[in-house]
């Protein structure tokens, strides 16, 4: 099988990175998670829910999409096998990680966009704590 690494940019996530990362550190062998200067508890959640995934800080700590995404690209030509770039409002949902991953080896081509199911709350819905022990997706 493929190594396959998530990609990630974040900045104060420690809401939704818990159910995030429950949910990749499944699916990926490796992640490289790219701190945008949080201030919140998210580098202490990424250590304690990925303990093996890289942890970096970012070249750009203001918001710039073109310096965002050659840091991304930079960071890429690092490694090999399957990549996948997420924010942590993304979440890859597939059955089998295997069977997916072998299907992308099997198509012609390099690069691929995957088909996206946008799923949004209620506006006045009342969030309460947040219980992660149950999956978010």
């Amino acid at each position: 099988m493929i190594k396959t690494t998530l990609i990630s940019h974040f900045y104060n996530e420690e809401y939704l990175l818990p159910w995030w990362l429950m949910h990749h550190t499944k699916l990926f062998d490796h992640g490289i998670l790219i701190n945008r200067g949080s201030t919140d508890r998210s580098v202490e959640i990424c250590k304690t829910f990925a303990p093996n995934w890289e942890i970096r800080n970012s070249k750009s700590l203001e918001f710039d999409a073109y310096l965002v995404d050659q840091e991304v690209m930079e960071i890429e030509r690092e490694i090999t096998g399957w990549k996948m770039v997420l924010n942590t409002t993304e979440f890859l949902c597939c059955y089998n990680k295997e069977q997916f991953f072998k299907s992308l080896s099997t198509m012609d081509g390099n690069m691929f966009s995957i088909r996206m199911i946008m799923m949004i709350d209620e506006p006045t819905y009342g969030y309460t704590n947040p219980r992660y022990s149950s999956p978010l997706v």
